[in-house]
C-alpha cells in the first residue's frame, strides 16, 4: 500500500478507533514498491513484503 492508498482508506473511517486499525505491517518499508517497470528481483522483493505482511495479519488475528 502506498501513502495515497493509506490516506484514502483511513479517510473513509468515521472514528479514530477504526482509523487505528489500518497499519503498515512491514517494519522497514512504509510503502510496497511497484515492481512493474523493474526487474525480476523487484517482483521478488514486493512478493516477500506482501507475504510477510499476510503472515503478520494472520498472527494478529490469531488464526
Amino acid at each position: 500500500m502506498d501513502n495515497s492508498n493509506f490516506e484514502n482508506i483511513t479517510s473513509m473511517a468515521d472514528r479514530k478507533e477504526d482509523r487505528d486499525k489500518v497499519s503498515v505491517t512491514h517494519p522497514l518499508k512504509k510503502e510496497v514498491p511497484d515492481p512493474y517497470y523493474g526487474e525480476k528481483k523487484d517482483f521478488k522483493v514486493c512478493y516477500s513484503i506482501l507475504e510477510n505482511a499476510c503472515k503478520k495479519i494472520v498472527l494478529d488475528l490469531n488464526l
